[in-house]
């Protein structure tokens, strides 16, 4: 596993809609670390750095993808959700919701998004909070197309 960025744990198992359990369907401990106090500091400027957003990434890179949605989501929201920030979060939100889509076994489905997602972020690479983007798209092709075992990774050298 990939280096960790932040101490908040990560959930007891994947979450894979109509394969997995969906969390919250028990009494539980949450299934995924409570951002929504760090939220609410969120601002289009200061996104990259919150310990949400690094989260997310934490959630990805553990392969995570429903999860890193859901906090991104909030993310998301809280930066204005059309702001250049927001859709640029919105881009890393459709690649984690392709590759759940892969999970589903729908290919069609996952290369839309993802393809929907990277033109996001190409478009708004100028808010790249220190994401190596081609790096990521790389590997996100790669890991579709099934010429690479190897998961993706979001490389974050902002931490």
């Amino acid at each position: 596993m990939t280096k960790r960025h932040t101490n908040f744990p990560l959930p007891g198992y994947q979450y894979i809609p109509g394969q997995t359990k969906r969390p919250g369907d028990d009494m539980g401990p949450a299934h995924i670390h409570d951002c929504s106090q760090v939220n609410a500091q969120i601002t289009a400027q200061n996104w990259f750095k919150s310990p949400a957003f690094v989260y997310a990434l934490d959630l990805f890179n553990a392969q995570y993808w429903w999860e890193t949605h859901e906090v991104l989501e909030l993310i998301w929201i809280e930066t204005g959700k059309t702001t250049n920030s927001a859709l640029f979060i919105q881009g890393i939100i459709q690649v984690a919701a392709a590759l759940v889509k892969n999970k589903q076994g729908n290919l069609a489905a996952a290369l839309r998004l993802s393809d929907k997602g990277f033109k996001k972020i190409e478009s708004h690479c100028d808010q790249n909070p220190d994401i190596n983007i081609q790096s990521f798209k790389t590997a996100v092709i790669d890991y579709l197309s099934t010429t690479s075992d190897e998961v993706p990774q979001i490389e974050f050298t902002g931490k």
